[in-house]
């Protein structure tokens, strides 16, 4: 994803909004996606697209970092 630094300051004013919301999304998105295996109902098989799912948005938000100056 290459977007502009004008394009990207036109949504957030300084770096540390830019950070925050990264963080905020990523803390939402890992409490819609945790689970306990104690307690999980869940097959191996679901579980491991979940954990491969949580990496590739890892891998994405190390990406998006890398456009920031």
């Amino acid at each position: 994803m290459k977007i502009s630094r004008a394009t990207l300051y036109k949504y957030f004013s300084t770096k540390e909004e830019i950070i925050d919301f990264n963080i905020e999304v990523f803390i939402e998105f890992i409490n819609e996606h945790a689970f306990s295996p104690l307690h999980s109902d869940h097959s191996y098989g679901i579980r491991f697209q979940q954990l491969f799912e949580q990496s590739v948005s890892l891998k994405q938000d190390e990406i998006l970092r890398g456009i920031l100056p």
